[in-house]
Order: structure tokens, then C-alpha cells, then sequence
């Protein structure tokens, strides 16, 4: 008697990713919900340009220390008073924490890192978009006003 292996082929396991759209626009939730596709596409669109036109800049009341081979983040001034830690950065997030010191655009992180690493996935922009917006959420960065 044979035996039939009925085992399936596995995909490689890839990490679980969320990429947020900010609703950049003037449409509220429950608008955006009844969009066609047609218009919900567009409406994207038009948000990621509101995005990309957005100034962001690293939060004065966090410093940057090297320490080892780890970069910290460490609140300072009235950030001290509300966040009792420190924030460990992989070396992508250190290297556009360094490009944040100034007022900068997400188009303009994303030459940068570019010209800085190779993106064999194709997940740069998106990698960015998510990392300067976990940040805004977090305090960690501003916006222009």
C-alpha cells in the first residue's frame, strides 16, 4: 500500500502588516464609508498627496544617545513628565531620526533612505509612512502647523 503525502506546501511566513491612510481630507468616517471604490481610491489618493505635502520634524523634547550599538530616545523637559522610559531605535529609525532634526517631508525621508538602502521588497515608502505617523501618534515627532 502507498501512502499518499497530503501534506500542503507552506508559504513563508512574512510579519503582519498594518499601513494607516490619514485621513487628510474633509470626508468623515461614516462619508467615507459609503464612497464607491472608484471614489475611495481617489480619496486616498488625494489624502497621501495632503500626507506628502505635511512637514514633520523630531520632538525637541527627545534626545538621541548612542549608546553601544543601541540608539535611545530619551524624553527630556515636560516629555519626562508624562513618559517614565526610554525608547530603543533600529538603525533605519536612527538614520531618519537624524534626517528629522530639521523640517522635512515624507518625500523627502524617502529619497533619503533611498539613497542610503536598498528595498528589495518594495516596502520603503510604506515602512516610512507608518514609522513618521506611529511617531506623530506617539509624540515623538511634530508637525508643521
Amino acid at each position: 500500500m502507498s501512502s499518499v503525502n497530503t501534506a500542503t506546501k507552506k508559504r513563508a511566513y512574512g510579519a503582519p502588516l498594518m499601513h494607516v491612510v490619514m485621513n487628510a481630507g474633509n470626508l468623515s468616517n461614516e462619508q467615507m464609508i459609503n464612497l464607491s471604490i472608484d471614489e475611495m481610491e481617489s480619496y486616498m489618493n488625494q489624502c497621501r498627496q495632503a500626507e506628502y505635502a505635511m512637514r514633520f520634524k523630531a520632538n525637541p523634547d527627545f534626545l538621541c544617545r548612542q549608546v553601544a550599538d543601541e540608539a535611545l530616545l530619551v524624553p527630556v523637559g515636560p516629555a519626562a513628565q508624562h513618559f517614565n522610559g526610554m525608547i530603543s531605535i533600529d538603525e533605519v529609525s536612527y538614520f531618519l531620526w537624524q534626517h528629522l532634526q530639521e523640517y522635512t517631508t515624507i518625500p523627502q525621508l524617502i529619497s533619503q533612505a533611498q539613497q542610503e538602502y536598498n528595498d528589495p521588497k518594495g516596502l520603503m515608502e510604506l515602512d516610512i509612512r507608518d514609522y513618521i505617523f506611529g511617531f506623530l501618534n506617539n509624540n515623538l515627532i511634530i508637525k508643521e502647523k
